[in-house]
């Protein structure tokens, strides 16, 4: 069997030193990078993870985007079944945040609704509105 040959299993030698500095250069890469990481970035994404299961969603969210009003979220989650119409209106700053924490709730803005109806596209208008005020939420009665 002649070196190079179609039968010859050998590695050449140069392929085989080629693969251990490939894999020291990953390696470097890899360690490089974890170094790069801010280890003060890590430890504050576990205190707003920790924040937030301890505060609840939306006092946690309120709170990080220098909003107040969590408490008026609070009160429409118990005072509403989950398949009302909540009316809304005013600055959107505070209403953005709304309608992922209401859930499955439905919120309108209360031009849209009609004016004296009970329902809403097959659900019941609730007898709250959720008033959005600069950086403030407040609940209105309707």
């Amino acid at each position: 069997m002649e070196p190079g040959s179609a039968t010859d299993q050998t590695v050449p030698r140069w392929r085989g030193k080629g693969l251990i500095v490939l894999a020291g250069a990953v390696v470097v890469h890899v360690v490089f990078g974890m170094a790069r990481i801010p280890h003060a970035v890590i430890a504050q994404r576990f205190a707003d993870v920790e924040g937030y299961r301890s505060e609840g969603d939306a006092a946690w969210l309120f709170r990080t985007a220098k909003l107040m009003g969590a408490d008026a979220i609070t009160a429409v989650r118990a005072r509403t079944g989950p398949d009302a119409v909540i009316p809304i209106r005013g600055d959107l700053e505070p209403l953005e945040w709304v309608p992922p924490l209401l859930w499955p709730r439905l919120c309108c803005a209360v031009e849209r609704l009609p004016a004296g109806a009970r329902t809403f596209a097959g659900r019941p208008i609730a007898d709250l509105v959720l008033v959005g005020e600069g950086m403030t939420l407040r609940v209105e009665s309707r």
